[in-house]
């Protein structure tokens, strides 16, 4: 499956959470897990709500992005998108573990639909840069393949 699809599958995974809290706001449903299961932290449920937007939103634009070949492939930002999107995986995979175990009576670790779910922003986060350092090897491949032929063709 190419880069774009695991991105929309994550994107998509992100946005059934957004609306599956949003309808237990609206109107409560039995077949959702009650409302205060789906909120982590103790930000107002409208905020959350225009962040959660927002990060859709960003999310949507990334995969236009990848998919029409817009991003510049950078050494730093796949960097940067690995240790932001390493670091962020670990913290909730530690955070979901914490709940299992020794911290189960804390609400804050023991919300799991909140944890699981920022850890597939983290997904999404890594699958970008696996994007991005694939096509850097491309480009490089390329641009090494162009300066061999120009060599070449000096030489003849």
């Amino acid at each position: 499956m190419s880069h774009h699809r695991w991105l929309e599958l994550l994107a998509a995974l992100f946005a059934l959470r957004v609306l599956g809290q949003l309808v237990q706001v609206i109107q409560e449903v039995w077949f959702l897990p009650d409302l205060e299961q789906w909120q982590g932290s103790s930000l107002p449920y409208p905020a959350l709500f225009i962040a959660q937007i927002l990060i859709i939103a960003l999310q949507v634009v990334c995969i236009q992005r990848v998919r029409h070949g817009w991003i510049r492939p950078r050494r730093w930002k796949v960097r940067l998108l690995y240790w932001f999107g390493g670091t962020y995986l670990a913290m909730m995979i530690v955070r979901l573990l914490r709940g299992l175990t020794f911290l189960s009576g804390n609400d804050w670790f023991n919300k799991s639909i909140p944890a699981v779910f920022h850890g597939v922003l983290a997904a999404y986060v890594l699958v970008l840069g696996h994007h991005i350092s694939y096509r850097l090897r491309n480009y490089s491949d390329n641009e090494s393949a162009s300066r061999n032929l120009d060599s070449d063709l000096i030489h003849d």
